[in-house]
C-alpha cells in the first residue's frame, strides 16, 4: 500500500510548496491541488501571498545589507522547502520498506 500524505504533511508544506508543486512532488500520494486548497482553507492558511509579507518584515532585520528582501526570503523559503520534502520522502521510504518486511 502507497503513503498518502497526512495533514500534518500538508501543514508542514504549505507556504514553500504550492499545492500543484505538492502534487507534481508526491504525485498518487498527494491529494489534487483542489483539495490541497481546501485543506488549507479549512485551517485558515489560504493566504500564502499575506505570510510570504509577514515573513519579509521578519527577515528584514536577519537579512545581511547586501542581499535583496525578497531573494533572501525566497532562499530561505526554498532551504525549507528542500528540508521538508526530504524529510517526507525518507518517512515514506522508512515506512514503504517496514511494510514489506511486515508482509513476509
Amino acid at each position: 500500500m502507497k503513503y498518502r500524505l497526512t495533514n500534518y504533511d500538508y501543514m508542514n508544506l504549505w507556504l514553500v510548496l504550492s499545492p500543484e508543486e505538492i502534487k507534481e512532488e508526491f504525485g498518487a500520494r498527494a491529494k489534487s491541488p483542489r483539495q490541497i486548497r481546501r485543506l488549507y482553507e479549512k485551517h485558515h492558511l489560504s493566504n500564502m501571498r499575506e505570510m510570504r509579507k509577514e515573513l519579509a518584515a521578519h527577515y528584514k532585520q536577519q537579512k545581511p545589507m547586501h542581499v535583496d528582501l525578497k531573494c533572501f526570503v525566497s532562499e530561505q523559503l526554498r532551504e525549507r522547502a528542500t528540508a521538508c520534502v526530504s524529510h517526507i520522502w525518507d518517512k515514506i521510504e522508512k515506512l514503504e520498506k517496514e511494510e514489506e518486511w511486515d508482509s513476509i
